[in-house]
């Protein structure tokens, strides 16, 4: 019953993007694990998506931050550009051990992104045109709120008063 240590930090558990934007996925690996790679996959198991190789691949959205050429680095964080809804999900940092084949040695606790398409609307977009239209028979079921009758009766004894 040893407790489980996490070598491979993750720092955020959740980050939350708006579309067309960037994030930035943190991940260190101290230099004190055995050698080989670090990969970011999106998801878990079998059906796991690579989204980035430090070594080799081409990542078009994605980016590196720290300086992993350089010997001793712990930082591999990296940065995902133009998020999109499909975007969304879990986001694991892997360290795996060099051998034939290579083996997983430990995944980072993982960060969860939510993607959100706009700042006013975080429903989904078949719900705003109804949402407008309940509001809209809302107003109108209150009719006394855009008819006040109230203020012409106050004004008609001053009217009365100035004609004298």
């Amino acid at each position: 019953g040893a407790t489980r240590v996490f070598h491979v930090q993750q720092a955020e558990i959740s980050q939350t993007a708006l579309t067309g934007e960037s994030i930035t996925l943190s991940c260190s690996v101290p230099e004190t694990l055995p050698d080989g790679p670090v990969l970011w996959f999106k998801g878990t198991g079998p059906d796991r998506k690579l989204i980035y190789n430090f070594k080799q691949g081409h990542f078009p959205r994605v980016n590196e931050i720290g300086d992993t050429t350089r010997p001793g680095n712990t930082d591999f964080s990296i940065r995902i550009h133009e998020i999109s809804l499909a975007d969304a999900g879990i986001y694991y940092c892997v360290k795996f051990i060099k051998g034939k084949p290579i083996k997983e040695y430990q995944s980072g606790q993982g960060t969860q992104v939510f993607v959100t398409g706009e700042y006013q609307s975080p429903g989904p977009p078949q719900n705003r045109p109804s949402d407008r239209a309940a509001s809209r028979a809302h107003h109108d079921a209150h009719p006394c709120l855009s008819v006040l009758p109230a203020p012409s009766s106050l004004l008609l004894p001053l009217a009365a008063a100035t004609h004298k």
